[in-house]
């Protein structure tokens, strides 16, 4: 009988490339989805549940072809923020987008409080293990969280403020150009920011600038950049949805 072990191995198996189309793709149909179904509720759940997952995925690591260095996951859902920045940015207001932002925030910081506050319970004997994978999930957590803190609303601000600045400029018109243009932005500084004070700053275990550099930095940020194109195919698709949000 098949198991969910059977299944990871044979989703491990597969060439990454095609894992990651599927990623890319679930998140941004989850975005519209939620986007069609709650309006600027369905935006902020997704917000918060996507900073949740993207700070845990982001110690996860992979070796993905035509790149010899490994890539830090975290990165499509750290992505598909941007795209919900700036579909709140495009269809509803500055306020808004502000807000979603401390959304994310505020979810990930109390996701945190709460496993924290597991951890503190001496486990049973049967459940060693299970604490001991909590352990490596969250010990992180409190660099990770000073790391996100300056990284996310860094970046974020920049995506958003970006966004409307070119907004201004063009109208209704190029939408691809702003969407790109502050997502590529924002994630080069959530990138590099993130990566040195994690990796370099506060996490006992420092890494080399070299590894940070080419690990963290560059290979994520090239396939960030990739994702920026591709998220615009969802912001042109989210104007059909947003007029049936509001019909």
């Amino acid at each position: 009988m098949a198991t969910v072990e059977h299944l990871l191995f044979f989703l491990n198996a597969l060439n990454p490339w095609w894992i990651f189309g599927v990623h890319v793709v679930f998140c941004g149909f989850l975005i519209l989805l939620f986007m069609r179904i709650w309006g600027i509720l369905g935006l902020y759940l997704y917000g918060a549940l996507a900073t949740i997952a993207s700070n845990i995925a982001v110690l996860k690591l992979v070796q993905f072809p035509l790149y010899d260095k490994p890539i830090a996951l975290g990165t499509v859902l750290f992505m598909s923020l941007f795209l919900c920045n700036d579909i709140v940015n495009e269809y509803y207001s500055k306020r808004e987008a502000i807000r979603l932002i401390w959304v994310g925030f505020i979810a990930y910081f109390v996701f945190s409080l709460f496993m924290w506050g597991v951890m503190t319970y001496t486990p049973f004997e049967g459940s060693i293990e299970v604490q001991n994978a909590l352990k490596i999930l969250f010990i992180p957590a409190p660099a990770l969280f000073c790391a996100s803190l300056l990284a996310y609303f860094i970046s974020q601000y920049t995506d958003l403020f970006l966004y409307r600045f070119i907004r201004r400029i063009t109208g209704e018109r190029l939408l691809w150009v702003r969407s790109v243009v502050s997502t590529i932005f924002g994630a080069f500084l959530d990138n590099t920011i993130f990566s040195i004070l994690l990796w370099y700053v506060f996490m006992p275990y420092t890494k080399g600038l070299e590894e940070i550099f080419w690990t963290y930095v560059i290979g994520v940020f090239l396939m960030r950049v990739l994702l920026s194109f591709i998220n615009t195919i969802f912001m042109y698709t989210s104007k059909k949805v947003f007029s049936h949000a509001l019909s």
